[in-house]
């Protein structure tokens, strides 16, 4: 972990955002899974739909249509515990630890567990509230570090 990370991450021990996580082998297999799907060329998100209007006076809004593969993905991580419940995601979102894990993908490289579940939380809970969070996330390369990331902590645990 960067000596900036471990700094974040000092200073937001002060601040209680849930109960503690730490991944099993299991866990982190589910997760490391996806990495070969979501790295291969042919991998898409989904799309957006336009809008469209169904009679006079009523339209419907754009949104986002995930594709199977990434429903699976977001299936799993409910499924397999990445989504943290009882987190204030909300809250943990502007802190210094979160900054630096959104910001610069190379410090995701040095996340633990909890980290990585913070990271999903936040992303798979704002896609509630806002289409096209998941897709972001991907499209910026953050979902495909935390894939990476739990590969590697998959290997480090055998």
């Amino acid at each position: 972990m960067s000596q900036d990370l471990d700094d974040n991450v000092e200073r937001d021990q002060a601040v209680t955002f849930g109960p503690p996580f730490a991944a099993s082998r299991k866990q982190l297999k589910a997760l490391a899974a996806y990495h070969s799907v979501f790295e291969d060329p042919a991998f898409t998100a989904g799309a957006w739909v336009e809008s469209k209007k169904i009679e006079d006076g009523v339209s419907t809004f754009p949104y986002f249509d995930s594709s199977q593969q990434l429903n699976e993905f977001h299936e799993m991580c409910y499924r397999e515990g990445w989504v943290m419940m009882d987190f204030d995601w909300m809250t943990w979102e502007w802190s210094p630890e979160a900054e630096m894990l959104f910001a610069n993908l190379q410090s995701v490289d040095g996340a633990n567990s909890e980290q990585l579940a913070r990271l999903l939380t936040t992303v798979l809970r704002k896609e509630r509230f806002s289409d096209g969070e998941i897709a972001a996330a991907i499209e910026s390369g953050l979902v495909l570090a935390i894939l990476k990331r739990a590969e590697v902590m998959m290997r480090e645990m055998s």
